[in-house]
């Protein structure tokens, strides 16, 4: 069905997108992961632990390859304190 996948990180939206090419034609399509999955949780902890260990926003934006926003983000949203804060 198709022979390429090629993943990719748009820091526009935070997202990494997937190119999937296929070999009739010249189809390619760009598809979110989902916002939710393991992977992403995991930075949303990471940026946190990150956080409390003293990094700074631009330290933790650049170890992580996410933008400010994002860190912002998911730090406001650990400290409201929210039960599932992290989807």
């Amino acid at each position: 069905m198709f022979h390429n996948i090629v993943y990719t990180f748009c820091p526009t939206t935070s997202y990494t997108h997937y190119i999937i090419s296929f070999k009739k034609g010249d189809c390619t399509k760009w598809i979110k992961n989902s916002k939710n999955n393991k992977e992403e949780i995991q930075l949303r902890h990471r940026c946190t632990q990150l956080s409390s260990e003293g990094k700074t926003v631009t330290e933790i934006h650049q170890e992580l390859n996410r933008t400010r926003a994002w860190v912002y983000k998911w730090l406001e949203r650990a400290e409201s304190g929210g039960k599932e804060w992290y989807l």
